[in-house]
C-alpha cells in the first residue's frame, strides 16, 4: 500500500512539466496576465459549484449521487463526470498561491471518496470518461504534491478501479483506444514499481504503439480526415511521447516519426487567418474548453521537439500550456519569418498551397478511417480558399452530434466545396454516424512549387460516373484560381456546383460573374459550362433542406452564403470556376459552342482541353489588361 500511496504523493515524471521548472517560470512572469486572469475566473466559478461545460451550457454540481449521473441531460453528466474542471483549480491555486482553491479540490475529492460506487462506474462511465477522469486528476497528484488529507488508502483503491475498469473494456479501435492506452501508460508508469502497475503500462504502450502505426499514414496526417481529431490524436500521442522520454523509456518504434509528422502537419496546413481547415467532424478549436486548450500545446511542440522554428505569426495561437506541458515560456519558442512553403500529402491525399498570404488546400482524401470512418465527411475533391489572409472559401465544420437535417447537410456532399450529380451523394451517410457505400478517391497528380501550380483528384461515388478535378494555382500577388470540373460518362444528367464561402462576405449574383464583397477587396467569381442554366445564392435556409450555414463551434451554427452553379448535361462534360479578386484584372470569355474559355489580362498562360478530358497549360505572353487580348481554353 505505501509504494501506491507514494506513487501518488510523489509521482513519477509524465507529460506535465517538471514541478520545479514550472514554478520558476510563474516566478519569472512565464504565463501572461491574461492567462492568469482566465484561469482565476473560472476556478472562482468552480469554488462556487459552477461549471461550464463546453457545447452544453452552464451547470450547479449536486453532491447527491455519489457524482454528477442524475442531471436531466445526459450529456451534461457526462462531461461533469470526466472533471475537466480540476485542472483549472490546480493551476489557480498555482499562479496565485491561494489556499481556498486546494480546500475546494480536497473538498471534490473527498466527496469522490466517499461516494464512489463500482457498480455506477461500470454502469454509467464509458472507459474513455473513465481515462479523461484519471488524467485530469494527474494534474493534482502531480503539482499538488498531495498529503493525507488528499491521498489516502481509500483513494488508492478508487484509482486502481478505475485504471482496471479501463484494462478489461478497452474500446477496439480510433481514437478512444488512443486516449484510454494514454491513462493506462501514464498511471501504468506511476505505478511501475507494482505488477499491477507494469501491465497497465505494458497494455497502454503496446496498444499506442499499435495505433499510432495504424491511425497515422506515412505523410503524418490522421486517418480519420478530421482536422479536429487529428489534433486531438496528436496531443494524445504528445503526452505518451513526452511520459515515454521523461521515464527513460520508448512507445514503440517508429513512434516519435509519426508524431514528429503529424506535428508537422498541424503547422503546415494553418490558414493565413490562424484557423485550420474544418475537415471532417469538428470545429476551429477556438473555445477554452480542455480539448481545444490542450491542443494549443501541439504548435510549440513541434518547435522544440523537431527544432523547427514557429512561422512567426502562428506565435498569436500559442497559449499557457507550454508552460504546464512543456515547462517553456510561449514567447521564447523559436520562429521565422519565412511563410511555410506548398506541400503534398500523397498518401493521404491531401495538398496544401500557399504564397503572399493566399492558400488552397484540396482534399482528395477518403471519406475517413479505413475502420472507424464515422468522423469523415463526404467532402471528396472539395477545397478551402484564403486571399490575402481572409478566408474565402470554406468547409462548414462538423456542426454537432444530433440525428437530424443540419447534421446531415454538414456531413453530405452538398455541404462541401465540391459537384453533386442528378441529387445524389457522393458517400453515402445516415443518423449522427451511420455510413453506407463511400466513395473511393485518387490524388492522381500534384505539381508543386514554382508560380502555376496543379492538381488533379477523381473521385468515383457516382456510379459509373467519373468526378475529375483539375485545380490550377497561381499564389502570387495577382492570384488567380482556375478549377476544371470533368464529368465522364454517359447520358443526360443534373449538374449542381456548390461553393461556400466565410460568413462574413456576401456574395451577389447578375450579369457577369458572381461578386463577392467583405474580403480584402472585391473577389470575382466566373462559372462556364456548356448548359450553366442559373447560379443561385442562398444563405440560412432551414427545414428539411437545410442551406447557407457553417458552424465554427460545436453546436453552433450561423448563416454564411453558398452560391449553386446549376445545368443539365450530356456527359462527358466540363465546368470551369475561375476566382481572382478583382484587381487581378482578369477577363473571361466562354464559347459554348467551340468549347473554349478564354482568360485575358495579367495571364502568362494558356490552358488547352485536350481529348483525353485533361486541361494542360501553355506558356504564353503576358497581355496587358483591356487589350482585348485573351488566353483561351479550349
Amino acid at each position: 500500500m505505501d509504494i501506491g500511496l507514494n506513487a501518488l504523493r510523489a509521482p513519477r515524471p509524465n507529460f506535465l512539466a517538471p514541478v520545479m521548472e514550472v514554478e520558476e517560470l510563474l516566478r519569472g512572469g512565464g504565463i501572461d496576465s491574461d492567462a492568469r486572469e482566465y484561469h482565476l475566473r473560472i476556478a472562482d466559478q468552480i469554488c462556487n459549484d459552477v461549471v461550464d461545460v463546453h457545447g452544453v451550457g452552464q451547470a450547479q454540481l449536486r453532491y447527491t449521487s455519489g457524482n454528477w449521473y442524475d442531471y436531466e441531460s445526459r450529456l451534461m453528466g457526462l462531461h461533469l463526470n470526466r472533471h475537466d474542471f480540476v485542472p483549472t483549480l490546480v493551476i489557480a491555486s498555482l499562479v496565485s498561491g491561494e489556499s481556498r482553491y486546494r480546500h475546494k479540490l480536497v473538498e471534490l475529492f473527498t466527496y469522490w471518496k466517499h461516494n464512489f460506487s463500482v457498480t455506477r462506474l461500470l454502469a454509467c462511465d464509458k472507459p474513455i470518461d473513465v481515462a479523461i477522469r484519471l488524467l485530469n486528476w494527474l494534474w493534482c497528484f502531480h503539482f499538488l504534491r498531495p498529503g493525507t488529507d488528499l491521498v489516502d488508502a481509500a483513494l488508492l483503491r478508487i484509482v486502481y478501479a478505475q485504471v482496471e475498469s479501463i484494462r478489461v473494456q478497452l474500446s477496439p479501435g480510433g481514437n478512444h483506444l488512443v486516449l484510454e492506452a494514454l491513462a493506462l501508460q501514464v498511471y501504468g508508469t506511476l505505478f511501475a514499481d507494482t505488477d499491477y502497475g507494469r501491465k497497465w503500462l505494458d497494455v497502454g504502450s503496446t496498444n499506442l504503439a499499435r495505433e499510432s502505426e495504424r491511425q497515422v499514414a506515412v505523410d503524418g496526417v490522421h486517418t480519420e480526415q478530421s482536422m479536429f481529431y487529428h489534433q486531438l490524436v496528436s496531443t494524445h500521442f504528445l503526452k505518451a511521447q513526452l511520459t515515454a522520454s521523461r521515464n527513460g523509456m520508448l512507445v514503440g518504434d517508429g513512434f516519435a516519426t509519426r508524431l514528429a509528422g503529424m506535428l508537422e502537419y498541424i503547422h503546415q496546413s494553418m490558414k493565413p487567418d490562424l484557423t485550420h481547415p474544418m475537415l471532417g467532424d469538428g470545429d476551429q478549436m477556438l473555445s477554452d474548453d480542455r480539448e481545444h486548450w490542450e491542443a494549443k500545446v501541439l504548435l510549440a511542440a513541434r518547435s522544440v521537439l523537431l527544432g523547427r522554428p514557429l512561422y512567426r505569426p502562428f506565435l498569436a495561437c500559442l497559449n499557457d500550456t507550454a508552460l504546464w506541458f512543456l515547462g517553456l515560456d510561449a514567447n521564447a519558442v523559436p520562429s521565422t519569418s519565412v511563410e511555410p512553403a506548398s506541400v503534398a500529402y500523397p498518401d493521404t491525399g491531401l495538398v496544401v498551397l500557399r504564397g503572399h498570404g493566399h492558400y488552397l488546400l484540396f482534399d482528395a482524401a477518403p471519406f475517413g478511417d479505413p475502420a472507424y470512418p464515422h468522423h469523415g465527411h463526404a467532402d471528396a475533391l472539395s477545397i478551402e480558399l484564403c486571399l490575402d489572409g481572409r478566408s474565402i472559401l470554406m468547409d462548414l465544420g462538423g456542426y454537432a452530434y444530433r440525428d437530424d437535417s443540419l447534421r446531415r447537410y454538414f456531413r453530405g456532399t452538398r455541404g462541401h466545396n465540391t459537384l453533386v450529380l442528378d441529387d445524389t451523394e457522393q458517400s453515402e451517410t445516415h443518423g449522427v454516424f451511420g455510413y453506407g457505400r463511400l466513395a473511393r478517391t485518387h490524388l492522381v497528380r500534384q505539381v508543386v512549387g514554382g508560380e502555376l501550380e496543379e492538381i488533379e483528384g477523381e473521385h468515383y461515388g457516382f456510379r459509373g460516373i467519373t468526378h475529375r478535378r483539375q485545380v490550377f494555382w497561381r499564389g502570387t500577388e495577382q492570384p488567380y484560381l482556375v478549377v476544371a470540373d470533368h464529368l465522364i460518362g454517359d447520358g443526360r444528367h443534373e449538374v449542381e456546383l456548390l461553393w461556400h464561402f466565410s460568413p462574413e462576405l456576401s456574395v451577389t449574383v447578375d450579369e457577369g460573374p458572381a461578386r463577392v464583397e467583405g474580403a480584402a477587396e472585391r473577389v470575382l467569381v466566373w462559372s462556364f459550362g456548356s448548359t450553366v442554366s442559373e447560379r443561385v445564392v442562398a444563405c440560412g435556409v432551414e427545414g428539411e433542406r437545410p442551406q447557407g450555414w457553417v458552424s465554427l463551434s460545436s453546436g453552433s451554427v450561423v448563416p454564411a452564403p453558398v452560391l449553386s452553379v446549376r445545368m443539365h448535361a450530356d456527359l462527358p462534360t466540363v465546368v470551369f470556376t475561375v476566382i481572382a479578386p478583382e484587381r487581378t484584372g482578369l477577363a473571361c470569355e466562354y464559347d459554348a459552342e467551340k468549347g473554349t474559355l478564354q482568360l485575358g489580362g495579367n495571364v502568362g498562360e494558356r490552358f488547352v482541353y485536350d481529348r483525353e478530358g485533361r486541361v494542360r497549360t501553355e506558356t504564353v505572353t503576358p497581355v496587358a489588361p483591356g487589350s482585348g487580348r485573351l488566353c483561351t481554353i479550349t
